[in-house]
């Protein structure tokens, strides 16, 4: 598997993750469920967030404290971005809107995405998202899927690799950092949260 990577503080600050294993994707949320005594039921939906756990591997015990700096940013609460490949680690925006049933997408920007990869569309408003495979793309124009979209989106709505996230928060309280053996490799355990 390629690196990972977080960037923090502004983007200044790089922190490559090599050897990610043990990687989960949990989409979550939080609603009330009420029913009426006629047995309709409602659903309020409170909040929604996709968390991301992780490990990286067999790290010489030097390189566990390049993490150190990361968690003094992270564990406030400030926010930071995650790439699960850090050669996929782009998000633009619609430039205009797209019908159902359409595979042309119209961006903001198209560099540093390539044919074949996958990638994500979400609505600003209305929560509704999928995943989309690139077929071609026409240089600083447009995207195009190799399948129709399943929803309409409108201008400013988020075109991003599917494993980018931009802006995610520790869940995490503390970091753990075991070592295999004592003086043997280290691994360090992530619990990432990205808020919708």
């Amino acid at each position: 598997m390629a690196d990972g990577l977080i960037k923090y503080d502004s983007s200044a600050k790089s922190l490559i993750l090599p050897n990610i294993g043990q990687f989960t994707k949990t989409f979550n949320q939080e609603r009330n469920d009420n029913f009426s005594a006629a047995g309709k039921a409602e659903h309020i939906n409170i909040r929604e967030w996709d968390e991301i756990a992780f490990t990286v591997r067999h790290l010489e015990k030097n390189e566990t404290y390049k993490f150190y700096d990361f968690w003094s940013f992270a564990r406030l609460g400030n926010t930071f971005s995650f790439a699960l490949y850090s050669s996929e680690a782009e998000t633009t925006i619609l430039s205009s809107g797209v019908a159902a049933g359409q595979t042309v997408i119209k961006t903001t920007g198209t560099a540093n995405f390539s044919i074949n990869e996958w990638c994500f569309i979400g609505q600003s408003t209305g929560n509704r998202y999928e995943v989309v495979q690139l077929s071609s793309i026409t240089a600083g124009v447009s995207l195009k899927a190799t399948t129709n979209l399943k929803n309409a989106y409108t201008t400013g709505d988020e075109f991003r690799h599917i494993d980018y996230y931009h802006t995610m928060s520790v869940k995490d309280k503390k970091l753990s950092v075991p070592a295999d053996a004592p003086g043997k490799h280290h691994t360090v355990r992530l619990r990432l949260i990205e808020e919708k």
